[in-house]
């Protein structure tokens, strides 16, 4: 104590005085210089470190100097008023401090004081219970942040530095949309508008990871201080959903034409249906020689004429229309933004017919491929159920089947107390 003290006024009974009520606070405190060397320690701090002979207080604190240095300490408070606070635990006792820093000066060298207090066992918990869980999210592959309620970084976790190849330097502080850029923020900050309000927003956001682009889930969930501030959790989710694209395709297309199945033209059908609109025809198409190819030339020939004859339909239709395989040698078109439903229709079916080729070359095999056409008029004040229109399309059909293929039959459905009207 006298060293600190030798080139100062201080009378040295005063400095004795000084020396003894500080031995006995119960606080261990430590006097440093600004390298961190120990030049003194009061009775409670003896005792807290009674097994050391370390000169510098830097190893009696591994937790805090492996964040900070001694530089940022003197930044940071010759900056504020206040002192700065840090967590610690003793490594030899295994006990919790909480470690206050202040900078002071004896003429014109500067100290830093060090007060160490230690926590009582609710504080303690609580801060054992924090560390653990700042431990387990640092492990976490799942992007986690808190955000104040100017969008700035307050907490980011190990797994953004991974992602973003940088340090929490670059992150903790800074702003979202300096951080992620305006055109990752611009898109989605009305998510931010609404997790602010009080609601969990989640959201898919596709980013870049260096020079791969990658899909992330994002789950803005509000704060606990109702001030704006909210968490995130984000998770890369690239491979699953290129999964669920592959499993959604096989689930609604068909394998051999690449053209949607069933189970998509029925769930289409049924939106048109809810939406009842005045401008939705249905055609009902059957290959009339598939059965021809496959009993001649085998099922590979009549795949090939099924794969052939859905290319050759497809180029005849407009890109909004909705050309499906239900099975076997039958299709469906869906169609929209019918302007005249009857006088489209019979445009439509003749021109399928005129166009379509009558044959088809198919390993060295003319094999004939003329259709049959069924269609109707999706009337939105008949209250019919899908497979009702479906089947209505179907007959009519099978009534140009009936009178020797080839051709179509437009039917439409009449209002109830009204004829039916079938050409």
């Amino acid at each position: 104590m006298t060293d600190l003290f030798e080139k100062s006024t201080i009378h040295h009974q005063e400095l004795e005085l000084f020396s003894t009520i500080l031995d006995h606070n119960t606080n261990a405190i430590g006097v440093t210089t600004l390298e961190g060397e120990l030049i003194y320690r009061n009775k409670a701090f003896q005792e807290y470190f009674p097994y050391t002979d370390e000169t510098n207080i830097q190893p009696l604190f591994p937790i805090t100097f492996a964040r900070i240095n001694f530089d940022k300490i003197k930044t940071e408070l010759e900056a504020q008023d206040d002192p700065i606070h840090f967590v610690e635990t003793n490594l030899q006792n295994n006990a919790w401090s909480h470690l206050t820093v202040t900078l002071t000066s004896v003429g014109p060298v500067q100290y830093f004081i060090f007060n160490i207090d230690h926590m009582l066992s609710p504080e303690r918990e609580g801060v054992r219970v924090n560390m653990q869980l700042e431990k387990i999210i640092d492990q976490l592959p799942v992007l986690v942040s808190h955000i104040d309620n100017n969008d700035k970084f307050i907490f980011a976790n190990h797994a953004y530095t991974e992602f973003f190849q940088c340090t929490l330097d670059d992150i903790i502080g800074y702003a979202m949309q300096d951080f992620l850029g305006a055109e990752i923020y611009d898109p989605n900050k009305h998510f931010i508008s609404r997790v602010k309000t009080g609601e969990t927003v989640e959201f898919d956001v596709s980013i870049f990871k260096g020079s791969d682009l990658r899909m992330l889930q994002v789950r803005l969930i509000p704060g606990e201080s109702f001030f704006g501030d909210y968490y995130i959790f984000a998770q890369d989710v690239t491979e699953l959903r290129t999964f669920q694209k592959k499993l959604e395709y096989r689930a609604y297309h068909d394998s051999l034409t690449g053209l949607t199945n069933r189970t998509y033209f029925l769930n289409d059908l049924e939106k048109k249906c809810k939406v009842k609109t005045n401008d939705v025809g249905l055609l009902f198409i059957d290959v009339d020689g598939l059965k021809n190819a496959n009993d001649k030339y085998g099922h590979d020939c009549g795949d090939k004429l099924l794969k052939d004859f859905a290319k050759q339909l497809k180029s005849l239709l407009r890109p909004s229309d909705n050309l499906s395989r239900l099975a076997g040698d039958e299709f469906t078109v869906l169609l929209s933004g019918l302007n005249e439903p009857l006088n489209d229709l019979h445009d439509i079916c003749q021109r399928i017919q005129e166009r379509l080729p009558s044959t088809m070359t198919i390993n060295n095999h003319t094999i004939p491929c003329s259709c049959s056409i069924g269609a109707t008029y999706i009337d939105p004040h008949i209250d019919y159920t899908v497979e009702q229109w479906l089947s209505i399309a179907d007959s009519a059909m099978y009534r140009v089947k009936h009178h020797g293929k080839g051709s179509y039959n437009v039917e439409i459905v009449s209002p109830p107390n009204s004829a039916n009207v079938e050409e």
